[in-house]
């Protein structure tokens, strides 16, 4: 079974979910709030091995042994502590943060991607700290000067989306050199990035890269990403 993680407005993990599901796998959407409520989670750490288990209040056990988990979490749903304080609901949002990471980290198999310690959705910077990346990566970046702000401006033509899965390239639009391509797939790697968007600015001749999103619009990548997320869910 392939978990794939997900708030209920994101259209594009439903999409996913049928596509999927049309390749023959088996996909159980979760949502944040049924992490969460009436729910029931273990965490068994020792010497030798680290185990987990998470039961729903619907029913579906999602133990450590799951096909995969496709984790498209942006936030955990607000919570009430039944001291009514503001303080001890960010206390508990925060154990229940933990608790989740936790979680992940014990499956077994693939997780696209992992949280981390800001995060629940994997790495995300500012565009600045993006762009100083690319440029460790020898890709073009849009031009940066002192006193800019730390979001990129918008160019002067639409953005332009590549996406990457485990180091496999997916270019709908053919804007990149295959060195180009090489590149970005290094620089997913070193961000710990298994599954993202890389969003660049078309307004130039070559394309300069604003930022890696962890959260990109699956259905722009069409089949080709589809069949390359399913061949990543094999892989731990």
């Amino acid at each position: 079974m392939v978990l794939l993680l997900c708030p209920p407005e994101d259209s594009h993990a439903l999409w996913l979910a049928a596509r999927l599901r049309a390749l023959g796998r088996e996909v159980e959407l979760v949502l944040p709030e049924e992490l969460l409520i009436g729910s029931r989670l273990e965490l068994r750490v020792a010497s030798e091995a680290v185990a987990g288990e998470l039961a729903l209040a619907r029913g579906p056990v999602l133990a450590q042994r799951c096909e995969g988990v496709i984790n498209r979490l942006q936030a955990l749903p607000l919570l009430r502590a039944e001291s009514g304080r503001a303080a001890d609901a960010a206390y508990l949002e925060e154990e229940w943060r933990a608790a989740i990471v936790a979680w992940l980290a014990a499956l077994e198999g693939a997780v696209l991607n992992r949280p981390t310690g800001v995060s629940l959705c994997g790495p995300c910077f500012a565009d600045a700290h993006w762009r100083w990346l690319a440029t460790r990566f020898g890709l073009a970046v849009l031009p940066w000067a002192a006193g800019a702000s730390a979001e990129a401006p918008p160019g002067a033509g639409p953005d332009e989306l590549v996406f990457v899965v485990d180091g496999q390239v997916i270019d709908p639009g053919r804007i990149l050199a295959p060195a180009a391509g090489r590149a970005l797939a290094a620089m997913a790697q070193a961000a710990q990035l298994r599954l993202c968007g890389a969003v660049f600015d078309g307004s130039a001749a070559a394309p300069r890269l604003v930022r890696l999103d962890p959260l990109p619009p699956l259905a722009a990548g069409g089949a080709a990403l589809v069949e390359a997320i399913a061949s990543a869910l094999e892989r731990p």
